[in-house]
């Protein structure tokens, strides 16, 4: 499981027109927005043993569960005698946030556990062991929206029953509130596109021509060096041997008196000294 940042907020209206019984382990499928998800119901013991596939169907007021142990008549979410599971799986990771809770009978206190369902068995109730679990409470028996405010209550799978340990609450399940992902406003760091450039400076006895007013004077006969101060000024990085610098010697078009470099030197980016120097 993940925590989720810069999200969108979804409601999955869980309402239809269901027939009160058909097959155990049948699957309904609800898309908001881009996400879809699946939900199954299951049914277990008290102590989440005897673990079964339930029919699950979507009614005026939600969903509602009729496990192996009733009659089409008790269609809620309930732990009266055994405890029902609502399985919702998406698509993609969501955090819940909040689930509205109609056709309330005496209490509707609610478990949820949320966690990522990749290869999950679900024919075996042990995989909630390994999910975040959060218990909802409440002291009366009207509709209500059960909020939850764990950040950790991300992932792919989420699951609804009754609260494990009480056994005087039954609902069925009207809304769902989760938040997702939302790809195109998830922000975050653009990637940094190739900008190449390079410049190139030219000194004579380590005084840079480019000034008029201080150019070298040297004696007839005297050794001259030329060196060559070349500057990665992008964001692209090159090495030296992808560099050739070649003077023209003042004689463009003439390629028979052209010289490069002999040696040459790399610089420290970091203390602004020059990138690449040749001599």
């Amino acid at each position: 499981m993940s925590n989720s940042t810069n999200l969108n907020n979804l409601t999955f209206t869980l309402t239809g027109s269901s027939n009160t019984t058909d097959t155990y382990g049948n699957v309904l499928s609800f898309s908001e927005g881009d996400v879809t998800a699946n939900v199954r119901g299951f049914s277990s013991n008290k102590n989440g043993g005897n673990w079964k596939t339930a029919y699950v169907a979507s009614f005026s007021s939600g969903l509602g569960i009729t496990n192996r142990n009733e009659t089409d008549s008790q269609h809620y979410v309930d732990n009266s005698h055994s405890l029902d599971y609502l399985v919702f799986e998406f698509d993609s990771n969501v955090t819940l946030n909040r689930a509205f809770l109609d056709y309330v009978g005496d209490d509707s206190d609610i478990s949820v556990w949320v966690g990522n369902g990749d290869g999950v068995d679900f024919s075996n109730g042990s995989f909630l062991n390994s999910f975040v679990k959060e218990n909802n409470f409440t002291n009366h028996g009207g509709d209500r929206w059960a909020e939850f405010d764990n950040n950790e209550l991300t992932g792919n799978v989420i699951v609804i029953s009754a609260y494990t340990g009480g056994s005087n609450d039954s609902f069925k399940l009207r809304k769902l509130d989760v938040s997702v992902v939302d790809e195109d406003t998830s922000g975050g760091n653009p990637p940094i596109q190739p900008d190449p450039g390079i410049d190139i400076e030219k000194f004579i006895n380590d005084i840079d021509v480019t000034d008029i007013n201080n150019l070298p004077e040297i004696a007839a006969g005297e050794d001259v060096t030329f060196s060559y101060t070349v500057t990665n000024t992008g964001n692209v990085d090159f090495s030296a041997q992808e560099i050739m610098v070649t003077d023209d010697n003042g004689t463009v078009g003439d390629s028979s008196d052209d010289f490069t470099r002999i040696s040459h030197k790399i610089c420290d980016r970091q203390t602004q000294k020059p990138y690449r120097k040749w001599v």
